[in-house]
């Protein structure tokens, strides 16, 4: 069975995950509890960067603004942000970004 990717292109490149809400939240334990297979798989260094503030606008800043060199993928709540910008308190970031995937809330711990 073939890989959905060709990790080979992404051996010794770095990956970052940039998720606003810190450990032990609905967006940190997800990328954590992949973080080791996605490194293992790929050979890539994978880290899990928590940037707070402004309404997931830091951690979009950190994306749109990446350094060169390596795949950088923010986790977000996009509600809370479509949010803040229809109220015109933040910029306008939604739009300069390309969504991958959506996720429907449903984590809960037992």
């Amino acid at each position: 069975m073939a890989l959905a990717a060709d990790v080979k292109s992404l051996q010794g490149l770095p990956i970052t995950f940039v998720e606003p809400y810190g450990p032990h939240s609905v967006t940190h334990i997800p990328l954590a509890l992949m973080q080791g297979e996605i490194g293992r798989k790929t050979g890539a260094a994978v880290e899990i960067r928590s940037i707070g503030g402004k309404a997931g606008g830091t951690a979009l800043d950190y994306l749109i603004n990446a350094p060169p060199g390596g795949l950088v993928f923010a986790v977000l709540d996009p509600l809370s942000r479509q949010l803040a910008e229809v109220g015109g308190e933040r910029a306008d970031l939604l739009g300069a970004v390309q969504p991958v995937a959506s996720s429907a809330p449903g984590f809960r711990r037992h």
